[in-house]
């Protein structure tokens, strides 16, 4: 028989009979055949079953060819794969070819466990495709690309998590570029020495099926934290705004990219938050400029979420933080061009919030005041001539949540 070009070339069935009613169920890849590279002898009253390009099987048949892997999202090629022992994701992308809006970053492998239980695991696309990372698939797995639409996940009411779909109208999003990703995903218990294994690491285990819906709204992926554990969280003024699957290797640096910036980011302030081992949240601020002139970095962790703040426009009130929460923060209010919040660096001095481009023609030289926070909950006042600072005979070093004021 002489295959159609229309014929899938990397699934294909067999149903052979065991006798007393009873099948075995194979499957291949129609391409290897025909290249040489595989072949099976077969049995009486064998029926081999050839599907189109892009078939996928059902849950029922999935379940009876069990030796089969799917992959889901933008890719040229979806569907349905026949699964080998040893079968590695980045072999399964190098068939399936992402397309362009594929979200590099973030992306997920469901993994039936039995009894309705999944495995979930989350692994970032560039990296397979960079060389930096690649796992051992195993027999119905199930791997969901994205594209940078928006997308929901959250738990239905029958337990089941459903992913809701929304397709944006704004300009197109643009991941990171390869190079400043990880090798490995692994849950907070594991170590990077696992990572080196190359076996893809469980992020969380729920019952329940998988459903995919149209919906509209959202402009950024949430994953349930329940059974997505290894994501950084990435929102506010920044190009892309959604999750990063969190590898052992992902840095700020990750996250703050050129490409990533935009005009309007505010490039002295963003937030991070971080969840401790007791569970309790901890704040941190950091300034993106530092991190784009390598003069900052940190390893993220699971469960990180950044903000980006917008910048101050030119005599209007920014967008402000939570100061309660994020204490490592300084203020500049007054008669100034651009009213700022900027993250507090160790050693942080007054000179380097006072600048030239801020001074306006009626902004008093002679007077200028800081208004800080003591321990003790109290205030103290200090006054200082700004004429001083910008000629470099006076400097102050500032500290949490110090708020600096000119006036006319």
């Amino acid at each position: 028989a002489k295959p159609k070009l229309e014929t899938n070339q990397v699934y294909a069935e067999i149903m052979r009979p065991l006798g007393g009613g009873k099948y075995e169920y194979l499957t291949f890849r129609p391409g290897e055949v025909l290249s040489g590279s595989y072949d099976l002898d077969l049995g009486p009253r064998d029926v081999i079953r050839l599907v189109k390009v892009g078939y996928g099987a059902s849950t029922e048949e999935g379940e009876r060819f069990s030796d089969a892997v799917r992959i889901e999202g933008p890719v040229e090629f979806g569907g349905s794969y026949a699964w080998r022992e040893g079968m590695g994701l980045k072999e399964l992308l190098g068939l399936a070819k992402p397309k362009l809006e594929t979200n590099q970053v973030y992306a997920e492998i469901v993994r039936p466990l039995g009894g309705g239980k999944y495995e979930y695991v989350t692994f970032a696309p560039r990296e397979v495709v960079s060389g930096e990372y690649d796992t051992t698939l195993k027999a119905q797995d199930r791997v969901r690309l994205f594209t940078t639409a928006a997308l929901k996940v959250e738990p239905t009411k029958q337990g089941a998590i459903e992913l809701q779909v929304s397709q944006t109208t704004t300009a197109s999003i643009a991941p990171p570029s390869v190079g400043t990703g990880s090798t490995q995903v692994s849950p907070a218990s594991t170590n990077a020495s696992a990572s080196a294994a190359g076996q893809a690491a469980p992020i969380a285990q729920a019952t329940g099926p998988v459903s995919v819906r149209s919906s509209a709204a959202s402009t950024s992926i949430e994953t349930d934290t329940g059974l997505y554990l290894e994501v950084v969280y990435v929102s506010g003024t920044i190009r892309y705004q959604g999750p990063y699957a969190r590898t052992p290797t992902l840095k700020l640096s990750s996250v703050v990219t050129a490409e990533q910036i935009l005009e309007e980011t505010n490039l002295e302030y963003a937030e991070l938050t971080r969840l401790k081992s007791d569970g309790t949240p901890e704040y941190k601020t950091f300034a993106p400029k530092d991190v784009l002139e390598g003069k900052y970095d940190i390893a993220l962790r699971a469960k990180d979420t950044i903000r980006f703040l917008s910048k101050t426009k030119f005599g209007a009130v920014g967008e402000e933080p939570n100061f309660e929460k994020f204490s490592d923060v300084v203020q500049l209010t007054g008669e100034v061009s651009r009213p700022e919040v900027y993250a507090l660096r160790p050693g942080m001095k007054l000179s380097q919030v006072l600048v030239k481009d801020e001074v306006l023609l009626d902004t008093n030289l002679n007077y200028g005041e800081v208004t800080r926070l003591r321990v003790d909950g109290k205030h103290e006042y200090l006054t200082f001539r700004p004429g001083e600072v910008l000629s470099g005979s006076y400097d102050l070093e500032l500290g949490p949540r110090d708020v600096i004021k000119l006036v006319r």
